[in-house]
């Protein structure tokens, strides 16, 4: 089986997190989404996937070098222009065999899996940005046919946005979905990461996943807040429905994002 990852989008509904780090990069309870989505496409069976890049293309690049599983073949196709949904399909589609594929956003926020036919690659645009809805309604204007299959008992999370981000983890953090256990080290709450020390008085409350050599100051109590790895806490805070980054913190309240 072969698979592509589409993973050059911007994550411009996840700034300012994702002016440092690419959106496919995000951690999830600690380890980097792309991370996630192989290690569940090797198990599938997979052998060979193709992963397009775009925004901050070298760091998406570097991950891949270090952190491919073992027997998977990556392939890495950079797009200097973004080409969208349609247009990235078709150049991760030509990277691959003459085989039908699968076919996985970095985001999850696209909630399905596509079985792409070699085929479907005819009725897209020969280059440059294309839009693979528009394609798909092409087909069908034509009287061709798209099958689908709606299936249950899975686990579908949008993380596009501070919110969806923060309510994917108190669900993981919950224990709602076991078997996701085995591509994680650990599900646990609070999930505290390697080298992170916590100073006197400080409160978990839940739903509280901190990232690897994280500090946090004396006093500061933490809930439903995801911080990453090397961030720094202040002493006597009270942080609520945050997601500290590099560079900044998200506060969601409501549906509102303040910058802090």
């Amino acid at each position: 089986m072969q698979a592509i990852i589409l993973a050059a989008g911007l994550g411009t509904r996840l700034r300012p997190l994702t002016y440092a780090i690419p959106k496919a990069l995000i951690p999830v309870l600690n380890r980097p989404l792309l991370g996630v989505l192989l290690a569940q496409l090797r198990e599938a069976g997979a052998h060979r996937v193709a992963v397009n890049t775009h925004h901050l293309a070298g760091r998406v690049e570097g991950f891949l070098q270090d952190n491919r599983p073992r027997g998977l073949e990556v392939l890495v196709r950079h797009e200097p222009e973004i080409l969208g949904t349609g247009g990235g399909l078709r150049s991760l589609g030509q990277a691959l065999e003459d085989q039908p594929f699968l076919a996985v956003n970095a985001d999850m926020a696209y909630t399905g899996v596509q079985v792409v036919s070699p085929r479907m690659l005819s009725w897209l645009p020969a280059e440059g940005p294309a839009d693979l809805v528009a394609a798909w309604r092409h087909i069908l204007a034509q009287g061709e046919f798209l099958a689908a299959r709606v299936v249950s008992g899975h686990f579908w999370q949008d993380l596009g946005t501070p919110e969806a981000y923060l309510t994917a983890h108190q669900k993981l953090l919950s224990g709602a979905c076991p078997g996701l256990a085995g591509f994680f080290p650990r599900m646990a709450d609070p999930l505290v990461g390697e080298g992170t020390r916590l100073e006197e008085g400080v409160s978990l409350a839940g739903g509280v996943c901190l990232g690897r050599d994280v500090r946090v100051g004396q006093g500061t109590w933490l809930k439903n807040t995801v911080v990453w790895d090397g961030a720094r806490i202040g002493p006597g805070l009270t942080l609520e429905n945050c997601v500290v980054g590099q560079g900044g913190r998200v506060t969601v309240s409501a549906r509102d994002e303040v910058i802090v």
